[in-house]
């Protein structure tokens, strides 16, 4: 695994939460008018909110050694899972929300990450087979 493929994971995750929350906005109430400003916030908002858990996936990739011949998908997911729980211990104190609501939040967004996981584990399975093909 690169510094290139720990991004995607984190890009794909924050893309997957944007879409989500845009068409969620799409048919509540607060986006009927079909503001375009009131997506770029919500996309906005879902970055700065997760640029902690791209740091902290970065630090791990810089401790991790992935160039051993153990695997990196355990270590990874057990991270996507850790920083969202920790969102969610962090996000309980700062706000006001029903406890259900936010674990419906965090719910969606460790399954954001699971499937951005998926896709950028294709994506280095799919190089490596190429790279032993050569």
């Amino acid at each position: 695994m690169r510094y290139k493929d720990v991004f995607l994971i984190w890009l794909i995750a924050d893309g997957l939460l944007a879409v989500g929350s845009i068409i969620l906005s799409l048919i509540s109430s607060d986006f009927a008018d079909g503001e375009f400003e009131f997506a770029l916030l919500i996309i906005a908002y879902g970055i700065g909110f997760s640029l902690p858990s791209l740091f902290i996936m970065m630090i791990f990739h810089a401790i991790f050694d992935s160039s051993r011949k153990t695997s990196y998908q355990g270590p990874y997911l057990f991270l996507i899972i850790v920083i969202n729980l920790l969102y969610l211990l962090l996000g309980r104190f700062f706000f006001d929300m029903y406890l259900s609501s936010y674990a419906f939040l965090i719910g969606f967004t460790t399954l954001s990450g699971l499937i951005a996981f998926a896709i950028v584990d294709r994506m280095i399975r799919k190089r490596l087979k190429h790279q032993q093909a050569d």
